[in-house]
Order: C-alpha cells, then sequence, then structure tokens
C-alpha cells in the first residue's frame, strides 16, 4: 500500500469518527437513483428551513 492510500484511509476513518461522534446514521444505497433522490429531498429541506 502506497503512502497516499495509507493517508487516504486516515482521513476517510477520521471522517468516520466524526460522524460518529454527531450520531450521523449511514444510509446504504441499492442503486444511484435511490441516492440522487435522497440527495435531491435533503437539499429540498435545507432550502425550505433557509439553511442554504
Amino acid at each position: 500500500m502506497s503512502q497516499i492510500d495509507k493517508t487516504a484511509m486516515l482521513s476517510l476513518w477520521q471522517f468516520q469518527e466524526k460522524l460518529d461522534a454527531i450520531d450521523h446514521s449511514w444510509t446504504q444505497y441499492d442503486h444511484i437513483e435511490q441516492l440522487k433522490h435522497h440527495f435531491s429531498d435533503q437539499l429540498q429541506k435545507l432550502l425550505a428551513d433557509s439553511k442554504l
């Protein structure tokens, strides 16, 4: 494994730990369309709440 791969993995693990610390739940998608739909819904909620 190259150094860049180790660095990328460390960054990923640190990010995951931050998400765990705020009780963020992971969502798994069977298809890319599910991800796109969920992302769009989340953006709409942020827009409705004037957070964007």
